[in-house]
């Protein structure tokens, strides 16, 4: 008796589940090449970033850079606060602050596509008891998601390329923070 008779033909993997795989190891064979950690948040961002179109790559992975910052560097304020010996009520005072800064100012800047990784970058520096040098950590974690992000978007690029809606030059200026308009208060 055939198990499988009769059984529909299963579909191929797409070629975009094939570029995210791809990239993902491409970041893998980078780091493994330079003997460099961090491979992981370089696979991770690789994977965030690789979207069906070259577009979406790019705003995704500029908003995934601007959050990385924003909560590295809400991260270091929290880890320089937390050397001064506080009481642990106001250590999480401090620690919620921090938080509703951190998503008021992404919303302020009209990035909320930037607040879960902020946030996530923020509790990793912050949580993170063993973390000597803060500041290397969130640069090391900025550089770790570039090259992610590199990678997606080289592979989304360059390899079966998705149909373009608007030429990649048009589309990164809409990936950037907007400039607030200098608009006078009515009188």
């Amino acid at each position: 008796m055939n198990f499988f008779k009769g059984m529909k033909k299963l579909p191929y993997p797409g070629l975009r589940n094939i570029k995210t795989a791809l990239s993902m190891v491409i970041c893998l064979c980078i780091y493994k090449s330079m003997g460099r950690e961090g491979v992981s948040m370089a696979a991770i961002a690789a994977l965030i970033c690789m979207q069906d179109s070259v577009e979406k790559s790019i705003q995704i992975g500029a908003n995934r850079v601007l959050g990385t910052i924003i909560g590295g560097v809400f991260g270091i304020a929290f880890t320089n606060i937390s050397f001064i010996q506080l009481h642990e009520a106001i250590w999480m005072l401090v620690f919620f602050i921090l938080v509703v800064l951190l998503i008021y100012v992404c919303n302020l800047i009209k990035k909320t596509e930037s607040i879960v990784i902020s946030c996530v970058v923020f509790v990793v520096i912050a949580l993170s008891s063993d973390m000597d040098a803060p500041l290397v950590y969130s640069i090391n974690r900025v550089l770790d998601t570039l090259i992610g992000i590199v990678t997606a978007f080289l592979v989304n690029r360059f390899l079966f390329r998705p149909k373009a809606k608007e030429p990649v030059i048009e589309a990164i200026p809409e990936a950037l923070p907007e400039e607030p308009a200098n608009e006078e208060p009515p009188q």
